[in-house]
């Protein structure tokens, strides 16, 4: 964690160096090259000329088994200790449909829609099995993308996105003990809460490499209808990419 706010921090000091020099065109990074992307999974990783728009879908599943009491692992049967019921694996298959449009050339406009689908498999203190499932649209963002720089192939940008509380968070199934019984947090289609996020990007290029890296924070804001509020959640992420040909 302590690395990641460094690189944080990295970053921002960067953008406070950057923003006061002089932007030029002539030799700036560009997304016309087919490693000026980063990859699928990395959101609002690249910003649009004026006029210019973009439609995506992305199918994103994860697949998660065992638990963790902090850093370290933490059995079933020491779950059940303190719980009637323990999860044992879960499946979620996001479907993610993104738009973009840039207005003019430092500003682009996005909009993020997904549908869920997620199924768990658990397990009573009985040793009972049984499965839970849940569907249907998460929550809704809305943000934009403020060029900062972009000279000498190196390209600085922040994000702002705010997500609107559109996803259910009273999803219920049936279990041994109950039926139509409140599932839990991570089978719910939303957050409840409006949670606005903060990120910077930098993006860098050669002749034939690029590189860039991402970090940003999430915010939850009061309460949700259930009472309760999930975790804040900083990111950082690094990646790198060589452009084999002009079109791989």
């Amino acid at each position: 964690m302590k690395n990641l706010f460094i690189l944080a921090l990295g970053l921002v000091m960067c953008a406070s160096n950057l923003i006061a020099q002089e932007e030029s065109t002539s030799s700036s990074w560009t997304s016309d090259r087919p490693d000026g992307h980063a990859p699928i999974s990395v959101m609002g990783d690249h910003y649009h000329k004026k006029g210019e728009f973009m439609f995506s879908y992305r199918y994103m599943p994860m697949q998660m088994d065992g638990l963790l009491k902090g850093d370290e692992d933490y059995s079933t049967d020491d779950a059940h200790m303190m719980y009637m019921v323990a999860p044992k694996d879960m499946l979620m298959n996001m479907h993610m449909l993104g738009a973009m449009y840039a207005p003019s050339e430092r500003v682009t406009l996005m909009a993020m829609a997904n549908y869920l689908s997620t199924s768990m498999t658990l397990e009573t203190k009985m040793g009972v099995e049984f499965e839970g499932e849940s569907a249907g649209f998460g929550d809704l963002k809305l943000g934009a993308l403020v060029k900062l720089y972009n000279k000498n192939r190196n390209s600085l940008h922040t994000t702002a996105v705010i997500s609107l509380p559109t996803g259910g968070i009273e999803q219920q199934g049936d279990t041994p003990m109950m039926d139509d019984a409140q599932q839990g947090y991570a089978m719910q289609l939303g957050s409840g809460t409006f949670d606005p996020s903060l990120s910077l990007t930098y993006l860098g290029q050669a002749d034939l490499f690029s590189w860039g890296a991402q970090t940003g924070y999430t915010f939850r804001i009061g309460e949700n209808a259930q009472e309760y509020t999930l975790g804040n959640k900083f990111e950082a992420t690094v990646w790198g990419a060589i452009k084999a040909t002009d079109f791989v």
